[in-house]
């Protein structure tokens, strides 16, 4: 991942949706969306059905990847979360 979105990431750490936060502090595999939050968790399952990928799976570590920058872009865009 970019060391902008790193820079995005660190400074809306603190942003939450319907009271749940947006970014994880800490991940040991290096992810920074919650795919807990309900908000991102939609987007997540969106990502994989219009990717053709299973549904059911949790997807590679690139794809991840790709995921979370689109979805960074998509929040900026959306003025959920400030660059």
């Amino acid at each position: 991942m970019s060391s902008n979105i790193d820079e995005i990431v660190q400074k809306n750490i603190n942003v939450t949706c319907k009271g749940c936060p947006i970014f994880l502090s800490s991940n040991p595999y290096g992810y920074k969306l919650n795919l807990n939050n309900l908000y991102i968790r939609k987007i997540y399952e969106r990502y994989k059905f219009k990717n053709g990928l299973a549904t059911r799976y949790p997807i590679s570590d690139e794809e991840r990847e790709k995921f979370e920058e689109l979805t960074v872009n998509y929040l900026l865009t959306k003025k959920i979360i400030k660059e």
